[in-house]
């Protein structure tokens, strides 16, 4: 089967942004409407992590629950 030009530059830009680790497409799923919303609230996921991270330092109740669900994701992985 030969390619298209326009193909083959499809395949080269895909494979130009490959990672060493990737999510699958079931672990984008899980994450997707969070991103989604993110989005759509005007900010950049960056720093909606970074209002997470600082939320997390000086809310004990919080961390707690974090740390909960890390503990609840280490035994299910």
């Amino acid at each position: 089967m030969k390619l298209t030009d326009q193909q083959l530059g499809k395949l080269l830009r895909t494979l130009a942004s490959t990672q060493d680790t990737e999510l699958n497409c079931d672990e984008c799923l899980a994450s997707v409407a969070t991103y989604a919303e993110i989005q759509l609230s005007g900010k950049t996921p960056n720093e909606a992590i970074d209002k997470v991270q600082q939320h997390l330092d000086v809310c004990t109740d919080c961390q707690e629950e974090y740390h909960a669900l890390l503990m609840a994701i280490r035994g299910i992985n």
